[in-house]
């Protein structure tokens, strides 16, 4: 035995990564909430004792920080005693990859392979009658690989089997298709990034800082507005049902809503643990606490942004080929679902928002504006008419509206000013950060745009935009019907401009320049089209539309038309370019 001694005048440490290579996460079994799931005495009296110690208080924002980050301790620790829970541990860096089991295998296939290993071993090892033992390893292979097919021929059988039978099950069948194919490891991210000179990097910190500032430069794209004292406005608006106090009913109501299921956000609390009366009552009071005071708890200004992939042809090493979906904290998701409820009611007895928006609306949706277009087509098709239609697609939409503006428009059309100062403590401080592979980046501001993952949005939107509607129509153009002229529908950002003739529709792209130009909002030019819906007999239009500044292909189409199969319950989709 060779044996040495070596000394070293340096101090030998391991070598360590400082984010550690696994990440821990625990699934709770949501399903299964026992009876007295926050109903013992001593998380009640917790609870209402952070409830009376935040009221008695300053209620500054230390105190809303500290009192919520209690709320979710107490709430955490009744779900690791009560609640079953699976822990998961995996490992976000390990670049290798790792085999995953077939859904097909089966224990004959397990037997019949270790035969096959068993076989192939002896063959190899051994030194005479090679020829028998070899012809004995190619049929047990021969039959292994018969049973694969075999099973796997099982398998897809059962499959489509299954997905027949959930006809009229849609949640769960799509929910199968996603664990069919590619679909089950789409979630799969490599942890590696294609960098600016095309090298690729594995270092897991610069992989996750590149994914940290590719997210934070395209969600502060937009412009930014910094409030000055000139900009605030001293006059001071009541309405006493926006101010009034928010109930147990009005919480309820929400959590009726919401859907079961879904990914929480930092705060780790799914929504099913709120659907208890002693929950509901702690949430309620914590609401009236944020919206009295115009704050909210830090944590709810923090999004998780879950990287969903764009397309399967794009390069899953460069972040924009995904798909950000925020996870915001459940609780502030009831919080803003009653700002949503109260605001919808104001804007509803006002008749603030246009026919003409359908997007986010209750009772509307696409197939109200398809058939209104098909009709105006169809229509004008037959008694010899053409009809000028400009489809416009706007830059990041969402992303890019400029907070100041949005905050002007609702102090204008009457909002309260205490609603007013609640949606903006919603973006007092808006921070993000992307999960890749169970591992966070470091967190980032987004200074603009409407708030990924926050239900308020969409009718924050509806405001923003509304008064489009009104300079387009102010222009008396469209498409004359009975007493009026249609020049728009919109449904959320997409709109489309409709007139008799080319000149029209050139004014109504000019007055949409002009507004685009005023609010901070950019028109995509590359999927933004113009269609001249013509008869047969019609030549195609030589009209150069101009949309910001540059010349807008058109394309021609002399026939278009939808049916609906009523009776069959389906769709029906045809057409002629």
């Amino acid at each position: 035995m060779l044996s040495w001694e070596m000394s070293l005048d340096f101090l030998v440490t391991e070598i360590t990564r400082e984010n550690t290579k696994q990440s821990v996460k625990k699934r709770y079994d949501t399903q299964n909430i026992p009876q007295d799931f926050l109903v013992n005495s001593e998380a009640i009296c917790d609870l209402n004792k952070l409830i009376l110690d935040l009221e008695n208080s300053n209620k500054s924002q230390v105190d809303l920080d500290q009192m919520y980050c209690e709320f979710v301790k107490v709430v955490k620790s009744e779900m690791s005693s009560k609640l079953s829970c699976k822990t998961y541990i995996t490992d976000g860096f390990n670049n290798k990859r790792r085999r995953c089991k077939k859904p097909w295998w089966n224990e004959e296939l397990t037997v019949l392979w270790n035969c096959v290993c068993s076989a192939e071993k002896i063959w190899i090892k051994a030194t005479c009658n090679k020829s028998t033992l070899r012809h004995n390893y190619v049929q047990k292979r021969k039959h292994f690989d018969k049973a694969c097919q075999r099973s796997k021929r099982q398998y897809w059988y059962s499959m489509q089997d299954e997905l027949k039978n959930l006809e009229d099950n849609p949640k769960e069948f799509w929910r199968k298709i996603g664990k069919i194919g590619v679909g089950n490891n789409r979630q799969s991210i490599p942890m590696e990034v294609k960098m600016e000179d095309n090298s690729i990097c594995t270092d897991p910190k610069i992989v996750l800082d590149k994914w940290k500032c590719d997210f934070s430069n395209m969600l502060n794209s937009g412009n930014l507005y910094e409030t000055t004292e000139k900009d605030v406005n001293s006059c001071i608006i009541t309405d006493d049902i926006l101010d009034s106090e928010i109930t147990n009913e009005e919480v309820v109501n929400i959590l009726k809503l919401s859907k079961a299921g879904k990914s929480p956000g930092c705060d780790e609390i799914p929504m099913e643990m709120y659907k208890n009366q002693t929950a509901i009552n702690a949430l309620t009071q914590v609401f009236n606490i944020c919206y009295n005071t115009g704050m909210i708890p830090e944590l709810w200004s923090r999004g998780i942004i879950t990287p969903i992939p764009k397309s399967s042809t794009s390069d899953p090493r460069d972040p924009m080929s995904y798909r950000g979906i925020t996870l915001a904290p459940t609780s502030y998701k009831l919080y803003c679902g009653v700002l949503n409820s109260r605001l919808t009611v104001k804007l509803d007895d006002l008749n603030f928002i246009h026919d003409e928006q359908n997007g986010f609306r209750s009772n509307r949706n696409t197939i109200d504006h398809l058939s209104t277009i098909t009709t105006i087509i169809e229509t004008r098709k037959m008694c010899k008419m053409s009809t000028f239609a400009a489809f416009i697609d706007f830059k990041k939409a969402y992303d890019t509206v400029n907070r100041f503006l949005l905050f002007c428009k609702l102090e204008s059309i009457g909002i309260s000013s205490k609603m007013l100062n609640a949606l903006k403590s919603l973006y007092h401080k808006v921070q993000s950060c992307v999960k890749v592979n169970g591992n966070l980046t470091q967190w980032f501001d987004v200074q603009c745009g409407l708030k990924q993952g926050c239900v308020l949005s969409p009718i924050l939107f509806n405001i923003f935009i509304n008064n489009l509607v009104n300079e387009v129509k102010s222009l008396n153009v469209g498409i004359p019907i009975e007493e009026e002229k249609i020049c728009i529908l919109l449904y959320a950002d997409d709109i489309v401009l409709l007139a008799e003739n080319e000149s029209d529709l050139q004014m109504l792209l000019n007055v949409l320049h002009m507004w685009c130009h005023t609010n901070d909002i950019s028109v995509n030019l590359s999927k933004s089209k113009i269609i001249h819906f013509r008869p047969p007999s019609f030549p195609r239009s030589i009209y150069t539309f101009m949309l910001e500044r540059e010349k807008k292909q058109l394309y021609n189409i002399c026939l278009f038309f939808i049916s609906q199969d009523i009776a069959g319950q389906g769709k029906h989709w045809s057409g002629q370019v």
